[in-house]
């Protein structure tokens, strides 16, 4: 059984397009599913970006604390170091002069 040219032609005609409405639904498909996509990791980037910056100002914040404590330890320690530096010369001062008396008595 042979179809005729015309019947042919109609047949790959309906064939085509066919394949042409399936691929195009197909597409169409795969752009929903794709803004879908690109949504929900946009909304992940943005929800990301906002803990960044919540986590920045944390550690700006913290680092400017610790800053802080740093320079009073540092200012104390100073002061500390000046007190033991006079205790120093004063005792040492109060042994020459025993060292003297004893030369002195002896």
């Amino acid at each position: 059984m042979t179809i005729g040219w015309p019947a042919a032609f109609v047949l790959v005609a309906l064939i085509l397009g066919g394949v042409s409405l399936y691929a195009t639904v197909l597409a169409s498909r795969g752009a929903v599913a794709t803004e879908e996509t690109k949504g929900k990791y946009t909304e992940q980037y943005q929800i990301l970006t906002d803990d960044y910056a919540k986590l920045a100002q944390e550690t700006r914040e913290q680092q400017a604390s610790i800053r802080a404590d740093v320079d009073r330890l540092a200012k104390e320690i100073r002061e500390t170091q000046a007190s033991v530096g006079a205790d120093v010369n004063r005792l040492a001062n109060s042994v020459e002069a025993i060292e003297q008396m004893m030369r002195d008595v002896g």
